[in-house]
């Protein structure tokens, strides 16, 4: 399996037995070294009221412990009110829990890191999603393919839970990478014994045995751990391959961006290529694209153009929120706006779009139309990069579709459309390894 990204996954052998407290000193940990750090704990259950907002303690511990800006719902994606079990509190809240989603919000703040350290839920099988498909803190493991390190509740029966959960993480096919003893009982007894027995029979290093500390946080318990051996981890496993990120804009059904989107999956982009679709943008929140893009597990913005006074401060707030997704390519997807100047050049060469016709020939609108009243016996799509003269940048592929004698301009716009939903996607992929090629 391929890491989704750089890091390590946290589980433990059971829950309150210093999971958060073990992820945030790794963070801190790995943050000292100089690398951009972040802890993510991608399902937070239990939350209180702190000055007239809802909050989830762990998740405030992982964002203070990460030395990279994130916001709270970057640290933690899913946060349920009640502290039980997530499948139990999905349900009293309402809350469905979707799995694509929470992925690509984890894979998007990890995006903004060099290494990301994640939290599971509770020990190494907790429920999350029930019925016709399941989904428990396990599988959320095996999708994100990260080493695991196992933190260890030092009390009584902690060689029966620790035994059993590193069987259950190799049978996932994930590697133990290492465990963590934590002292959370302070009088338990034989506790050395305990520990060597745990030391001869996991079959993984230790990272750190941490011993009950009135003060647990990443600070004092960063000195228990063996730096080293976490940075050599580091150093063996080095990191996947660049990611490339596609930022889609919409306006209506996004079909391109659904063919696109599905390509991508079927093709396993991310995989074999590094690239992953960071974000859908729409300026309207009822295009029809938004659901469509939801249910692939891809992440949404609605920026609604109405709300501007102008299309350059539209195009410029635009800018800023997709910058956010540090974008290797733009993709206008049935985007309906005319671009400003600013726009165009900041994303030069990096910003594509898919044009109805044969380019040079009909640029603007009505092409179908247009291509009949000439006589063409062809018509087709040309995908480009986005220039400020409107369908004048550079041609990077087309598709050739054939006029028939009984075509008017909806049967062969039609033709054209599907035509363009083979064209899109490889022309976006061949876009994205060109440039890694030449980088």
């Amino acid at each position: 399996m391929t890491p989704a990204f750089s890091g390590f996954f946290i589980t433990g052998t059971d829950t309150e037995i210093g999971k958060t407290a073990l992820t945030a000193a790794l963070t801190h940990l790995l943050g000292q070294s100089g690398r951009r750090a972040v802890a993510i704990k991608p399902i937070a259950a239990g939350l209180e009221q702190v000055d007239g907002r809802w909050v989830n303690d762990d998740v405030q511990r992982l964002r203070a412990a990460s030395n990279i800006e994130v916001q709270d719902q970057e640290v933690g994606p899913l946060q349920l009110r009640h502290a039980c079990a997530p499948h139990i509190a999905a349900v009293l809240e309402n809350v469905a829990i979707d799995r694509q989603a929470l992925l690509a919000e984890v894979r998007r703040t990890a995006a903004k890191a060099e290494v990301s350290v994640v939290e599971g839920v509770g020990g190494f099988c907790v429920p999350l999603v029930e019925g016709a498909s399941p989904w428990d803190s396990a599988d959320l493991a095996v999708d994100l393919a990260l080493p695991v390190v196992l933190v260890v509740g030092m009390r009584l029966g902690c060689i029966n839970h620790a035994l059993l959960s590193a069987e259950a993480i190799r049978a996932r096919g994930l590697k133990l990478v290492a465990w963590v003893a934590n002292q959370v009982d302070p009088n338990m007894g034989h506790a050395d014994a305990n520990f060597a027995t745990l030391s001869q029979r996991l079959q993984a290093p230790c990272w750190g045995r941490v011993p009950f500390l009135l003060q647990a946080d990443p600070a004092h318990i960063a000195p228990y751990l063996n730096a080293p051996a976490v940075l050599q981890e580091l150093v063996a496993h080095p990191a996947p391959s660049p990611r490339q990120n596609i930022v889609i804009l919409i306006s209506g059904s996004g079909s391109n961006m659904q063919a696109i989107a599905e390509t991508a999956q079927t093709e396993q982009w991310a995989q074999r290529h590094g690239i992953q679709i960071a974000a859908v943008i729409s300026n309207r929140a009822d295009a029809a694209g938004l659901p469509i893009a939801k249910r692939l597990g891809l992440h949404t913005e609605v920026l609604p153009h109405t709300q501007f006074a102008s299309r350059t401060d539209f195009d410029a707030a635009l800018r800023q929120l997709i910058d956010r997704f540090a974008p290797d390519l733009v993709v206008l997807a049935g985007f309906m706006r005319v671009l400003t100047p600013e726009f165009v050049q900041h994303y030069a060469g990096r910003l594509i779009n898919i044009h109805p016709s044969l380019l040079p020939a009909f640029p603007g609108l009505n092409t179908h139309q247009r291509a009949i009243e000439a006589g063409c016996k062809v018509a087709g799509a040309t995908v480009h990069e986005v220039s400020v003269e409107v369908d004048q940048g550079h041609i990077l592929a087309q598709t050739v579709v054939p006029v028939l004698p009984d075509d008017d301009a909806e049967t062969l716009a039609q033709r054209v459309l599907a035509a363009e939903h083979r064209l899109y996607p490889t022309a976006v992929r061949q876009k994205l390894s060109q440039k890694l090629s030449q980088n």
